[in-house]
C-alpha cells in the first residue's frame, strides 16, 4: 500500500498537469466588432431599408482558425488564434452596422425578417481576406454588388482592394487593420449607394 502522503502528492501533480494542459490548449479568440468605428463617414441616402446578403469569403478564410499568408504562398491556419465567431457572420454584422450608420438607414443581414421589403440589396464577395505575415498587412480584395430591392436588377458593381498595415505584430494588430479596411469598404459602399436615386 502506498504512503498516503505520496498519494496526495501524486494527485496534486496530476491536477497541476491537467490544468497546465488545459491552459496551453485554450486558443486565443478574437472578436471582429466595428460598432463604434469612428472611421465610418456619416452621410445620407434616399434608401431607408437596406438588405445585406451573406458575405462570401475564400475557403481558407471561412473557418474559425485565423488564416495567415506565409513565405512561398503557404497559408497557415492557426490552431492557437481563432475567431470568436464565424468570420462571415462577424464581417456581415460589422458591415451592416457601418453601412447603417453611414447612410442613416436600417440595414439587416440575410435571412431577412418576414415581410421586409428592402429598398436596396448589397452583396459583398471577398477574393482575398488574409493576414499577410511577410508584408505585415491585412490584405483584402473583392467586389460588391448593389441590386434593386427585389434583387432582380443589378444597379452597380465595384471592385475593391487594399492592404492595411498591422498596428502591432500580434493578432490584435491584425484585427485593428481589418477594422480599418472594413470601414474603408463600408465608406465606398455608402458612397455608391448614396449616388443612386430611389
Amino acid at each position: 500500500m502506498m504512503d498516503p502522503s505520496l498519494v496526495a502528492i501524486l494527485r496534486c501533480l496530476v491536477s497541476v498537469s491537467v490544468l497546465c494542459l488545459a491552459a496551453c490548449g485554450s486558443p486565443n479568440r478574437y472578436l471582429l466588432d466595428m460598432t463604434d468605428n469612428k472611421q465610418v463617414v456619416q452621410g445620407q441616402s434616399d434608401f431607408q431599408r437596406i438588405g445585406l446578403q451573406k458575405v462570401s469569403l475564400p475557403d481558407y478564410a471561412r473557418g474559425e482558425k485565423i488564416a495567415s499568408l506565409m513565405a512561398g504562398s503557404a497559408i497557415l491556419q492557426d490552431d492557437k488564434n481563432r475567431w470568436a465567431e464565424s468570420p462571415e457572420d462577424a464581417i456581415a454584422r460589422s458591415l451592416a452596422a457601418a453601412i447603417g450608420r453611414g447612410l442613416s438607414a436600417v440595414v439587416l443581414v440575410e435571412p431577412y425578417p418576414r415581410g421586409l421589403n428592402p429598398d436596396l440589396q448589397i452583396e459583398v464577395r471577398f477574393d482575398r481576406f488574409v493576414r499577410d505575415q511577410t508584408a505585415g498587412v491585412a490584405s483584402l480584395s473583392g467586389q460588391f454588388i448593389v441590386s434593386s430591392g427585389d434583387g432582380r436588377q443589378v444597379i452597380h458593381i465595384e471592385s475593391f482592394a487594399g492592404n492595411y498595415r498591422l498596428s502591432s505584430e500580434g493578432y490584435g494588430g491584425y484585427v485593428d487593420a481589418l477594422k480599418e479596411g472594413l470601414a474603408e469598404l463600408a465608406n465606398t459602399i455608402n458612397q455608391a449607394a448614396a449616388s443612386l436615386e430611389q
